[in-house]
């Protein structure tokens, strides 16, 4: 499978999600935009930092701020020239194999020496002249800069457009504020991190024979009932060996069964908890998930969902998974839709366990549709389906337990790039627990983002889901033609050079407010949309940054900005298709020059983004 940033047109015409990621300052090839920077500043007035007294004395795209010409993001609604169709959607591109040159490594024009790879010395214009929550897109991602007074603080976020998963860049960047207050920092030399172990699921088995799903629903004798005893085989706490377990059938209804497991044995819940998440199975997170995402497989023909509660999971690490080898014919399979649960918490009572059950299952139906939309595929991305996931039991509404791994990533992003959580391969996973809590809350945040940016999902009273937008971000993931950032950039019609940099600054400016409280004045494009709460279960849809989120009726978990890395802490190296959000600010009166060096061969994008 090849890896691209071709745009095709969205089959959802004129007015659909190409226009929502229009960057206004999206990165081109240096070349290329000088010579349009020129073309423009000739033809219609001042280039970007030149002096003006007014917006008129600007070229097209920029405005007067502080008496200086500045190429500000526009607002959602604005179009930026005439390259923009009349209903604001993106201009034609070429279809699925035709060559636009979107995703391209940049190519060395006559007369350019590559661009990156030396220092530049273009000033930037005053960054003083932005107001708190305003951005600036440098034309050239190493020019140097000049910032405000002391008590202003910026961020400065970059990132590397490519997609080879080992591959890093070299980045000094160095700061004179009257004084020295950081020196380039040179590389610390050590050891990619580790190729990431085969996750226990979908597990450690490979059988080539039976990636195809069945052509029929394999057999089923009859319907069980309660207190009837069935084996399964299971995954065993090494996650290298099946084994075989004798079930018990504790509750059956129209669309779910639930056994439990009697070779090893645990206390029971009750009926009260197997039915009381059945019911929000059966009446809320099947009914929402078949119209958010597809319907299930039903490999065996009976109508319903298996559920396994096991203790086998616990011993995993998991508190539930899917696995695809069910919907097949192979060994390593139960030939059944089938969800395995860890029992659950004997803490909490009847309504938290049955509140957290439903969330794991919210979360795991995802899996199992997924799997039986697209089968076993090695190229999907493990951290893509996880993250959608997260997304489905939020949109299902039993996202609740979500708040509690989404600061992993708020404070520590760097370990998360685009080939490592979001183009990474199936069988391939973090084995450091940290690591992998992260780039599930990163994928989460940014399809959480997409989706708010395509227009959402309306809820009805009764608890119906209807599509505002975003549903067809969803369904992309499932037609099995497309994987990780390739299957977003088409779902949303615009490259991730349009749309990372805009969720990078959503995270770093959503909820926050100037020196007085008041909230900062920021575009759609650069927050989250406000949070809903579920008309039949309560619970909140969305997240909130920079303000407290609530945990059902039980309190609320505060969620903070995403952490800026203090620049003199800045270890000097981005990753293929990493980022690094750094914290500029004067730390002695007088002016404040940044300068990078970027090693030759790096694809990086820049943004200044005033958070003070």
């Amino acid at each position: 499978m090849q890896h691209g940033s071709s745009r095709r047109r969205s089959p959802r015409g004129p007015g659909a999600s190409g226009d929502r990621f229009r960057s206004g300052g999206a990165a081109a090839p240096l070349p290329v935009l000088a010579a349009l920077l020129a073309a423009v500043a000739t033809a219609c007035g001042a280039s970007a930092g030149a002096p003006c007294a007014s917006s008129d004395d600007c070229a097209a795209g920029l405005v007067c701020r502080g008496s200086v010409c500045l190429p500000l993001v526009p607002e959602d609604g604005e179009t930026t020239g005439p390259d923009e169709g009349e209903d604001g959607a993106l201009p034609d591109v070429p279809p699925d194999g035709a060559d636009d040159g979107a995703g391209d490594e940049p190519t060395d024009a006559p007369g350019d020496d590559g661009g990156a790879g030396d220092a530049a010395d273009v000033p930037l214009p005053p960054l003083g002249a932005l107001r708190p929550g305003e951005v600036y897109d440098p034309p050239d991602p190493t020019a140097s800069g000049v910032l405000g007074a002391a008590d202003e603080s910026y961020a400065l976020v970059l990132w590397d457009n490519g997609l080879v998963l080992w591959d890093g860049w070299d980045v000094a960047v160095s700061v004179e504020n009257g004084r020295k207050a950081s020196e380039p920092r040179a590389p610390e030399v050590g050891t990619p991190p580790a190729r990431a172990a085969i996750p226990c699921l979908p597990g450690r088995f490979v059988d080539p024979a039976a990636r195809r799903l069945p052509d029929a629903p394999f057999p089923v004798r009859r319907d069980p009932l309660p207190g009837d005893t069935t084996t399964f085989r299971v995954i065993d706490a090494s996650g290298t060996a099946m084994i075989e377990v004798t079930a018990r059938l504790e509750y059956i209804g129209a669309d779910l069964e639930i056994w439990s497991d009697q070779t090893y044995s645990f206390p029971s819940p009750g009926l009260e908890v197997y039915a009381g998440f059945a019911g929000h199975f059966e009446r809320t997170i099947l009914p929402r998930e078949r119209t958010l995402f597809h319907a299930e497989p039903d490999v065996d023909g009976n109508g319903r969902v298996t559920v396994l509660v096991s203790p086998t999971v616990g011993e995993l690490g998991a508190s539930g998974y899917v696995n695809p080898y069910d919907l097949t014919s192979s060994s390593y399979g139960n030939r059944k839709d089938m969800i395995y649960l860890n029992p659950p918490p004997r803490w909490g009572g009847a309504e938290h366990q049955i509140r957290n059950c439903a969330g794991v299952l919210a979360h795991e139906l995802q899996h199992l549709i997924r799997a039986g939309a697209i089968g076993i595929d090695p190229a999907e991305s493990i951290y893509l389906n996880e993250g959608m996931s997260h997304l489905a039991a939020d949109l299902a509404g039993f996202g609740f337990d979500n708040l509690w791994f989404l600061p992993e990533f708020l404070d520590d992003y760097a370990l998360f790039t685009v080939p490592r959580g979001i183009d990474s391969p199936r069988m391939v996973a973090s084995s450091d627990w940290h690591q992998d809590v992260v780039l599930r809350s990163a994928s989460y945040f940014l399809l959480r983002y997409l989706f708010d940016r395509l227009g959402g999902a309306s809820y009805a009273p009764d608890g119906g889901v209807a599509d505002a937008g975003g549903l067809s971000l969803l369904r992309s993931q499932f037609t099995g033609e497309r994987f990780g950032i390739a299957a977003i950039e088409w779902a949303v019609g615009a490259s991730r050079r349009d749309f990372l940099p805009d969720w990078l600054t959503a995270m770093l400016l959503d909820g926050r407010t100037d020196a007085g409280g008041t909230p900062l004045p920021l575009p759609p494009r650069h927050r989250f949309a406000d949070p809903t709460f579920d008309p039949v279960t309560g619970a909140q849809h969305g997240v909130a940054l920079n303000a407290e989120n609530a945990y059902l009726d039980w309190g609320t978990v505060r969620l903070e900005n995403v952490s800026p890395t203090d620049l003199r802490d800045f270890a000097g190296r981005i990753d293929a298709g990493g980022v690094a959000l750094l914290l500029v600010r004067p730390v002695a009166p007088g002016p404040v020059v940044v300068r990078l060096d970027v090693e030759r061969g790096a694809d990086l994008g820049a943004r200044w983004v005033r958070l003070r």
